[in-house]
């Protein structure tokens, strides 16, 4: 959620009305895999009723980005040194 935090309780509000509450989904959240942890200890996937205690948790979807023209710059450093190298030893 946007801003994680503990809210009152109130009967008969589902698990959407807390996430709003929390400033709604994160870019990363995963919209479909809300999993309320219960005050005994169970974990339940998209609960019907949100009790007193209970915690509601929204997994983060891991987003990598790669930048591939610094990789590409790298490779091509490292070429071009081994070739040098190469040449003034004479092997090429």
């Amino acid at each position: 959620v946007q801003h994680p935090t503990s809210l009152i309780f109130e009967p008969s509000k589902k698990s959407a009305y807390y996430i709003k509450q929390a400033g709604g989904y994160s870019e990363f959240g995963k919209k479909g895999k809300v999993l309320v942890f219960k005050a005994d200890g169970r974990i339940l996937k998209k609960p019907k009723n949100i009790e007193r205690g209970d915690t509601i948790y929204i997994p983060e979807r891991i987003k990598a980005t790669t930048n591939w023209l610094s990789i590409f710059t790298e490779i091509t450093q490292i070429l071009f040194n081994v070739l040098t190298s190469l040449k003034v030893t004479g092997i090429i």
